[in-house]
């Protein structure tokens, strides 16, 4: 017997322009079920033809048509405890409907609530370097499969229903392939520029992105969630998008200097020994940022997960092959 998709029409969570997200159930078990009025982006034939690799037929897409398709081939690919899960898709016309795994909130919310001190109604979350080393092994996961992120986000940054609480990758529309050297092309620009990093934001028709550019931005998120909803670069997508850029483009107000940002009183006294490791995860040039595994060694000594534990074999491999992309362009 299939297991059923049911949507709760009057419980919905996030209400978007081509999307609704509602609370639901799949084989009984409760999830949030993400709607797609097909119609609305393209025709159900093309959109069981379109695929997600790079091609020429992509190119021809309205840009909405290919996030959509991107986000549900990377999730169905996807397999890991810090990335959100895919459980299911089916077609109820005109809608695409996809089972995905329930969260309570997103690290966003979380830190809004913190900040208005509402009640948020979370299981206790964990230590803010576990929330941190979570989001890195779902990264680093992420581009041993081949993909980069590219809309690293607190937003896009959930926290699981589960205990004990998990944090775990969601937001894939924006995700792309990319190549043996960890880069991709840069078809148009989307997302928020408030954590893009500055090699994404430049006025260069040459310019690519890569894995290292999500390095960029977690550390951006980084700096959120520890200075509970501050932005590193100011409090305005205007200035923050100024001063990122700033960080290669030097102007009179800002003469370049390395992870120059304008918040770091922001950071509790509590924090500031994660002061070093966020400049080196937003250094200005890709190729001199920090290594992601070199991140979660960091963080795994601040946890206190045993250095000289057993790693599983296909960990080491995602180790090895991850580690190995050039982030030079």
């Amino acid at each position: 017997m299939a297991k059923e998709i049911v949507i709760n029409e009057l419980r919905c969570i996030s209400d978007g322009q081509f999307s609704k997200v509602f609370h639901g159930t799949y084989d009984g078990i409760p999830i949030a079920v993400k709607r797609i009025c097909v119609e609305t982006i393209l025709s159900q034939d093309e959109f069981q033809r379109f695929h997600y690799l790079d091609s020429p037929e992509q190119s021809q897409r309205p840009h909405r048509q290919v996030s959509f398709v991107r986000e549900e081939s990377a999730l169905i690919q996807l397999s890991h405890p810090n990335v959100v899960k895919l459980f299911a898709v089916k077609d109820e016309h005109p809608f695409r409907c996809f089972a995905m795994e329930l969260c309570t909130t997103s690290l966003h919310q979380y830190c809004q609530d913190f900040n208005r001190k509402l009640p948020v109604g979370l299981p206790p979350m964990p230590s803010d370097a576990t929330v941190l080393l979570d989001i890195i092994r779902g990264l680093r996961y992420v581009h041993f499969m081949g993909l980069a992120h590219r809309n690293i986000h607190p937003k896009n940054i959930l926290i699981s229903s589960s205990l004990p609480v998990v944090i775990k990758l969601a937001g894939f529309r924006l995700s792309k392939p990319v190549n043996d050297r960890g880069s991709h092309s840069i078809s148009r620009s989307d997302g928020s520029v408030c954590y893009k990093a500055p090699e994404m934001l430049v006025d260069n028709p040459d310019k690519r992105g890569s894995i290292a550019s999500d390095t960029f931005s977690a550390g951006l998120v980084f700096f959120f969630f520890l200075s509970k909803g501050f932005h590193l670069f100011g409090s305005n997508s205007i200035r923050i998008r100024a001063n990122i850029v700033s960080l290669v483009q030097p102007n009179e107000d800002n003469d370049g200097r390395e992870a120059n940002g304008v918040n770091w009183d922001k950071l509790p006294d509590v924090q500031m020994h994660f002061e070093a490791l966020i400049k080196s995860m937003i250094k200005p040039v890709p190729g001199d940022r920090v290594r992601l595994c070199d991140v979660e060694s960091i963080l795994n000594e601040i946890v206190g997960v045993p250095m000289d534990e057993p790693r599983p074999q296909h960990i080491l491999q995602q180790e090895e092959e991850s580690d190995s992309f050039d982030y030079r362009m």
